[in-house]
C-alpha cells in the first residue's frame, strides 16, 4: 500500500481552521430583496421579417443524421445488430448494480475509493490498456466490494490489482502477467495472494465479466450524436 498510502495524503481536506465564516455584511446582502426593474419597451429588440427568415434558415446544429445507415457498408460496425445488442445492454443493466457499500465497509472511506480509483487509471495508462478493460476492473472492484465484507484497507491495492488483471484477460490480446502487477505494486503482496484473490473477486461475480459498462454506451451515443465532429468544429 505504499503506492495508495502516498496518493492518500493528496486526498486528505486542509485544516478545518483555514476555512473562516463568511463576513456577517455579505451574507446579509445576499438575503436583500433584488431591487425591483422597469424594462423599456424602447430597448427591447425585434427581429423584422427579413432578420427572422435568416434565424429560421441558418444551419441545424443538430441535424438528423443516421449512424447505422452510413456505417451499414463497414463489416466492423455490424449496424444491423446494434439495437439489439444496447437493448440486451440495458437488459442487463439491473444484474450488476452496485449498492452503497461504503456504509457496510467501516474501514474503507469515499477518500480511499477516490485513490484507488486513481491509481487504477495510473496503471491503465502505464500499461496502455483499453478504456473497457479499466471501466471493467473498476466495476468488479465495486462489485466485490459490494459482495464480500470487512474488507481492510490493507487489502485494497490487491483488490483492485486483480480486477484489473482479470478485466485484461478478458479484453486485452497482449494482458500483463503477474510479475508485472507484483512490480508496480512494490511486491505488496505475493502471487499466490493474487491468485487467491482472482478465485475469490470470480466466484464474488459469478464468474460473469460482460458487464454493460458505462464506456460502451458513452461512446456509442458519442458516435451518433456526431460529438467528435462538433468539438473539432469548435476547437
Amino acid at each position: 500500500m505504499k503506492v495508495l498510502e502516498a496518493k492518500e495524503k493528496e486526498m486528505l481536506p486542509p485544516n478545518a481552521e483555514q476555512h473562516e465564516m463568511p463576513n456577517k455584511r455579505r451574507l446579509s446582502k445576499l438575503r436583500d430583496p433584488p431591487s425591483e426593474t422597469t424594462v423599456d419597451d424602447d430597448s427591447v429588440m425585434v427581429l423584422d421579417d427579413a432578420a427572422a427568415a435568416a434565424v429560421v434558415e441558418a444551419e441545424d446544429p443538430c441535424p438528423e443524421y443516421d449512424f447505422d445507415a452510413e456505417t451499414a457498408s463497414d463489416p466492423f460496425a455490424i449496424s444491423m445488430y446494434a439495437f439489439d445488442i444496447f437493448k440486451y445492454y440495458v437488459s442487463r443493466e439491473g444484474k450488476f448494480r452496485v449498492g452503497d457499500y461504503l456504509k457496510k465497509q467501516p474501514q474503507i472511506t469515499k477518500e480511499m475509493r477516490a485513490v484507488l480509483a486513481d491509481w487504477m487509471v495510473e496503471v491503465q495508462e502505464n500499461f496502455e490498456l483499453n478504456h473497457e478493460t479499466l471501466y471493467l476492473a473498476v466495476k468488479l472492484t465495486d462489485l466485490y466490494l459490494d459482495k464480500v465484507l470487512n474488507i481492510g484497507r490493507d487489502d485494497l491495492q490487491l483488490i483492485a490489482s486483480t480486477a484489473i488483471f482479470i478485466a485484461s484477460k478478458f479484453d486485452e490480446r497482449s494482458p500483463p502477467l503477474i510479475d508485472d502487477f507484483m512490480y508496480i505494486c512494490e511486491d505488496s503482496f505475493t502471487r499466490e495472494a493474487l491468485i487467491g484473490m482472482e478465485q475469490k473477486m470470480l466466484k464474488a461475480v459469478g464468474f460473469d465479466l460482460g458487464s454493460p459498462l458505462s464506456y460502451r454506451f458513452l461512446r456509442r451515443y458519442a458516435r451518433v450524436l456526431l460529438i467528435f465532429t462538433i468539438i473539432l468544429r469548435c476547437t
